[in-house]
């Protein structure tokens, strides 16, 4: 655990754990500065989620099995079996690909009128049992 320092001029120094550290999939800078931004503790896990469910087996390198394969099911009809597949899946890569996240809960609903799936992923990280939230919509490309 780490402790990270944040100072302003309105506020005194105060410290707070970090846990979990990513750096976004954007590379973005922060404002006024060239470090990179960074995502901390529970928005560090979301975004590995986001990333891992979004990912197709074989798509990174070197780690071919890496990935959930929920695209494959887009084009499928909207209707129960094909929700509880996709909920069987992210629920599988999430525990394979995620020791910080510990899965509460995946609810997955199809949303004919937009061809999408909205997708929520119930979690808690390891280190706390407070429940986050991470909400998907997954649609068609074309």
């Amino acid at each position: 655990m780490a402790l990270v320092t944040k100072k302003d001029r309105f506020t005194s120094v105060k410290k707070q754990p970090v846990y979990y550290s990513d750096f976004p999939s954007t590379m973005e800078k922060a404002i006024g500065s060239n470090e990179l931004l960074h995502l901390q503790n529970v928005d560090a896990v979301k975004n590995s989620i986001r990333n891992i469910v979004l990912t197709n087996r074989g798509e990174r390198f070197f780690n071919y099995d890496f990935g959930c394969d929920v695209r494959a099911l887009l084009f499928e009809n909207i209707e129960p079996s094909t929700e509880s597949a996709i909920k069987t899946l992210i629920e599988t890569a999430i525990t394979n690909f995620e020791p910080r996240a510990k899965i509460i809960n995946v609810i997955v609903s199809g949303q004919p009128e937009l061809n999408a799936y909205t997708i929520s992923v119930v979690f808690s990280t390891i280190n706390s049992i407070e429940p986050q939230v991470l909400d998907l919509l997954l649609t068609r490309v074309r």
